[in-house]
């Protein structure tokens, strides 16, 4: 609550602190999904969790150099496309996974 009625108090600030929070997620998520990826080397389409690890590495970078200029737009649009790649490569690996549990099973 505490927290809330700050935000409320300096909605600026609010706006600030998240962008640079959400900077810092995506590039702690990104260093993660690169090693997920290179653990999953030798499974088929790794290369999408790969891909989906370095999309918020990049846009934590993008925040940080227009940063706080673009602090009141850029947090929502990242947000969407980070969620986006990551469903993408989720799907991906998922549907490749699932013809060969099909196809084991008789």
């Amino acid at each position: 609550m505490i927290i809330g009625y700050l935000f409320l108090a300096n909605p600026l600030g609010g706006v600030l602190t998240l962008t640079m929070l959400m900077s810092l997620f995506f590039a702690i998520e990104g260093v993660a999904k690169i090693s997920f990826a290179l653990m999953m080397r030798p499974m088929a389409h790794w290369g999408f969790v790969l891909f989906s690890g370095i999309t918020p590495l990049v846009l934590a970078l993008i925040i940080w150099s227009g940063w706080p200029q673009t602090a009141d737009w850029l947090l929502g649009l990242f947000l969407g496309i980070n969620l986006l790649f990551a469903g993408w490569s989720l799907v991906k690996i998922s549907l490749h996974h699932k013809d060969n549990v099909i196809n084991r099973n008789p």
